[in-house]
């Protein structure tokens, strides 16, 4: 009996991994050896730029990359969308989300939800369209208020371009954001109607316990999304080729690292691809410390770090006192 069930063990284990077997091929292939590939070619330069043929090993790249103020520009750019972008586009998601499930009939919110979720996966490229001559060459949205003078791209005295890519940031995450919530919140009414319903609990109430205790749930994953979001923001979409973005500090880290493999991107107009390397690895080491940033500091989190560091705390008192 025992045999038998040890071979169905193996035999479901077998299985299982036949079925993964393509995954993990394909995270080998296209992730985990493109990431070796980076972090190998990032250390080789070449000393003599007249002659390619002689190479070197070294932190080379890594110098030039940290001492190029465009990387610092991208770094900077790349942050403030990610977490002024991010946190404005979900506090106005949850807002909607609100409103929408508070006041529109059932049959009309999930209408309202497929037409707005729609716009988001059918057409990133009328997004785009649709932002651009708003906010940008034409910019029709400030000359609608007489504002002809105010602008963002052109002009004499554009606005910094870090509150350009955090507008487009939130239009084009919004939509996304308005659906994962709402779906979250009417989760959490179908969940606990019957409670809300019999103890009659106020808007206020019901946001703080039973939505935000929802929506916790997911909270990591709907800012991760929004991390990968924000990260692959590529600026040429918004603003064009011709644009400088060096010296308009306009850089993100996706068009400094495409600038060193396609100098048609960024107006970089060098091909070092050994300089995209090391960049791509920084900017990966730096996106990674921000999304543990964000879960260590993690509301559910916090409370359990507190606790572990009061217990290591308490132990080496216990042992001081010990020795004393």
């Amino acid at each position: 009996m025992k045999n038998k069930i040890k071979k169905l063990n193996y035999k479901k284990i077998l299985s299982s991994f036949l079925f993964l077997f393509p995954l993990l091929l394909a995270i080998l292939l296209f992730t985990i050896i493109p990431i070796f590939k980076i972090i190998f070619e990032s250390f080789v330069y070449f000393p003599n730029e007249d002659n390619l043929t002689i190479k070197a090993v070294g932190t080379h790249n890594y110098n030039d990359v940290f001492n190029d103020s465009a990387f610092n520009d991208a770094i900077k750019n790349s942050t403030i969308v990610l977490f002024l972008g991010t946190s404005i586009s979900l506090i106005l998601a949850l807002f909607f989300s609100i409103i929408i499930e508070s006041i529109i009939s059932k049959i009309s919110k999930t209408i309202f939800l497929s037409l707005l979720y729609s716009q988001f996966f059918l057409s990133s490229f009328s997004v785009g369209l649709s932002f651009t001559v708003l906010f940008g060459d034409k910019n029709l949205f400030f000359k609608f208020f007489n504002l002809d003078n105010t602008r963002f791209v052109g002009g004499q005295n554009p606005l910094p371009i870090w509150i350009y890519y955090t507008f487009f940031q939130i239009w084009r995450s919004l939509p996304f954001n308005i659906v994962l919530i709402s779906s979250g919140i009417r989760r959490a009414d179908n969940k606990y109607w019957k409670l809300i319903k019999s103890d009659k609990i106020s808007l206020f109430q019901k946001i703080r316990f039973v939505y935000f205790n929802e929506l916790s749930k997911n909270f990591f994953s709907i800012i991760l999304t929004n991390f990968i979001f924000s990260s692959l923001i590529l600026p040429e979409a918004i603003l064009g080729s011709s644009y400088n973005y060096k010296f308009n500090h306009g850089h993100t880290l996706t068009s400094y690292i495409l600038g060193y493999f396609d100098h048609s991107v960024g107006v970089i107009t060098e091909y070092k691809p050994e300089k995209g390397y090391a960049a791509s690895f920084l900017a990966l080491l730096y996106l990674m410390f921000l999304i543990v940033l964000v879960f260590v500091l993690k509301p559910n989190n916090l409370k359990k770090e507190f606790l572990f560091f009061k217990k290591i705390f308490n132990k080496i008192k216990r042992k001081m006192n010990k020795n004393a």
